[in-house]
């Protein structure tokens, strides 16, 4: 920044006059206690610039966190309106907080529920993994209405009863 000139002297050539203790009516023709009272007011409004540019430069920050706020309300509604499935109207009827609070509990169950799918997922492979070898066996042959056991072997019932679970029937014959 340069310095601001009054008349021909800088602010520190004119506070240098009045301290050398040279006569400000030399340099100027002023009386050296109104010089003194204008280097003040010129010191006073310097320091006031720089404040109104430090303001400024506040301002647009706030205004920019001001958009970053709006545009973070903006994100979080469209969160809740995809946690609640209703496009914003539950926010819009139960306020922000209790959209917030609902939507964690909401992803609570369905976390919960995945969970449970997880294992039941989990346990039909087991199952599945089961019936395929049994069914890799000689003792069972296919027949025209499904699986018959040809030998009596001492596992037989428990073959018969996981044939038939894989049928859907509750128990053996």
């Amino acid at each position: 920044m340069t310095a601001k000139t009054y008349g021909d002297y800088t602010l520190e050539q004119l506070e240098d006059t009045i301290g050398d203790g040279r006569s400000s009516a030399v340099v100027l023709g002023w009386p050296t206690g109104l010089m003194r009272d204008l280097v003040a007011a010129a010191r006073r409004l310097e320091e006031l610039e720089e404040k109104v540019a430090s303001v400024g430069a506040y301002e647009n920050m706030i205004h920019c966190r001001e958009q970053r706020i709006s545009e973070l309300e903006h994100h979080l509604g469209e969160l809740l309106a995809v946690m609640h499935r209703d496009g914003g109207h539950y926010q819009s009827k139960h306020g922000t907080d209790k959209a917030v609070a609902d939507a964690m509990t909401v992803r609570h169950e369905m976390v919960r529920k995945m969970d449970q799918l997880e294992h039941e997922n989990a346990e039909l492979r087991e199952d599945k993994a089961r019936l395929d070898w049994i069914a890799s066996w000689d003792v069972l042959k296919p027949q025209k209405d499904g699986l018959r056991f040809v030998c009596g072997t001492t596992r037989a019932p428990e073959l018969r009863q996981a044939v038939d679970v894989a049928r859907g029937k509750e128990g053996g014959r």
